[in-house]
């Protein structure tokens, strides 16, 4: 019966749902108001009219309740239709892209897990295997490939351009340039001393550990600084349509790089280095009060 009513409901016409909600409102009961609209839906109002009747007993409660209840009411209308007939139909609901300055987060938390696995392994020294060396390589190739090289250059390419063009935020972009030049040479080190033969030397054990804090160290307010004043100041310069257009590139850029579902994959292949490194379960990082 519910069901059935908010399938009558989605029939209502909009001058009808408007005088609805303003008796509703005033605590007053309604009744379809005849024009020349409702003529186009004649036959389904009588349904609509024995659901709302049935309603009346709520409709007697608090105002501030009812509104409430009937709140979701008015989204049921204005999208159940999409939705139902995409149900019926078992066609998927199309994926909305993503903006351009969540694309940029989202790839953040790539790189936050990254520094994580970092730590662990830091955690372990002197004393890591060849193991953790393999770990700690295979990481920095991510943040190489996806980081340095797709990441860092969209950012290069896009969003710093537009900030200094309208001289926002100019003395920040400088610094996050150079701290990108120099995550690369961090990051060239890192790859060098993680190899098998290297990693055997103390001294280059040792290279890693200064490597491996000064970046995490420089990453992670650089990133922080970005997310917060950086992509945020992209609102006041671009408009929705402009930063559309900016997400569905970055999209176009990630999947020439890394193929279809290109961010799924390197996420995927972060959570097995993680497994690897003993951090893959989220629950060890709760709190604990003494």
């Amino acid at each position: 019966m519910r069901l059935k009513w908010l399938f009558d409901a989605v029939k209502l016409t909009v001058a009808e749902i408007g005088h609805f909600a303003a008796n509703v409102a005033n605590q007053r009961d309604w009744v379809p108001q005849k024009s020349a609209s409702s003529a186009a839906v004649e036959g389904t109002l009588p349904v609509c009219s024995i659901a709302i009747q049935e309603r009346r007993l709520a409709m007697s409660r608090s105002r501030r309740q009812f509104l409430s209840q009937t709140a979701g009411l008015g989204l049921v209308i204005v999208c159940g239709k999409t939705a139902v007939s995409a149900a019926e139909s078992g066609e998927d609901l199309e994926e909305s892209p993503v903006p351009a300055g969540e694309d940029l987060m989202r790839e953040h938390g790539v790189l936050n897990r990254i520094l994580l696995i970092y730590e662990a392994a830091l955690a372990r020294l002197p004393q890591a295997g060849e193991d953790v060396a393999e770990v700690v390589h295979e990481a920095g190739t991510i943040v190489r490939s996806f980081v340095e090289d797709y990441h860092a250059k969209l950012e290069e390419n896009y969003i710093f351009p537009v900030l200094e063009k309208h001289q926002r935020l100019t003395d920040v972009v400088a610094v996050l340039r150079e701290q990108h030049a120099v995550g690369r040479k961090v990051t060239d080190r890192i790859l060098k001393v993680t190899e098998a033969p290297a990693w055997r030397q103390s001294e280059n054990r040792r290279s890693f550990a200064r490597a491996c804090r000064a970046f995490i160290r420089m990453y992670r307010p650089h990133e922080s600084r970005e997310d917060t004043e950086v992509f945020p100041a992209l609102h006041h310069i671009l408009s929705a349509k402009e930063l559309a257009e900016l997400g569905e590139r970055f999209e176009e850029e990630e999947e020439r790089l890394f193929g279809s579902g290109g961010f799924e994959k390197v996420v995927a292949r972060v959570g097995k280095l993680e497994a690897r490194v003993g951090i893959n379960d989220l629950r060890q990082f709760t709190a604990q009060l003494d």
